[in-house]
């Protein structure tokens, strides 16, 4: 493999996976509330690895990066607010649609932490203390990535198992006034 091959393949494998992300999303899903917990645990786990050297102890750093989580969490209640779930008065299956919005919201905050990254461990960058507000900033998007998608994740099964008790309540009343 050539070294244009090398640098680009890190950039190649996130974009394709968000292409199909996106794809997949413009369908309804089924939704399965008992696995809505799964994603956020898989991204605790791959954020946790991505902080390699440490989570930075500078005030401002932790400011920024409580800040974006923040503000991710509120973004992301908003998207799960966002996401169409119904229930099959039937099966009681449940289905939802989610914005392919949102998807492309956190492929380009994802994007934009590689490229901050690229960008000055290449020394192309200012360096000293830019430097470590360029690596706050790049964490701080990763953190806004995770708020959003736990808080979706949680108003999405909050909501989810709302619709789905009131949909067996309306069927038992249904049977029992039958």
């Amino acid at each position: 493999m050539d070294s244009q091959t090398a640098k680009l393949l890190p950039i190649l494998i996130p974009l394709l996976m968000v292409a199909f992300v996106v794809r997949r999303n413009l369908r309804p899903q089924r939704l399965r509330v008992e696995r809505l917990w799964l994603t956020p645990v898989i991204l605790f786990v791959v954020v946790a690895l991505t902080f390699e050297k440490g989570i930075p102890t500078s005030p401002l750093v932790l400011s920024v990066m409580a800040a974006a989580l923040a503000i991710g969490a509120v973004a992301g209640w908003y998207r799960g607010r966002l996401t169409h779930i119904t229930v099959d008065p039937v099966s009681h299956d449940l289905t939802s649609k989610t914005s392919p919005w949102g998807v492309v919201l956190i492929a380009v905050l994802f994007g934009g932490r590689m490229a901050l990254r690229v960008y000055f461990e290449q020394g192309d960058g200012a360096g000293g203390h830019l430097s470590d507000l360029a690596s706050a900033v790049a964490d701080g998007l990763l953190l806004f990535s995770v708020g959003l998608i736990c808080m979706a994740r949680l108003e999405m099964w909050m909501r989810a198992r709302k619709l789905l008790a009131d949909a067996i309540a309306a069927k038992q009343t249904g049977e029992v006034s039958s």
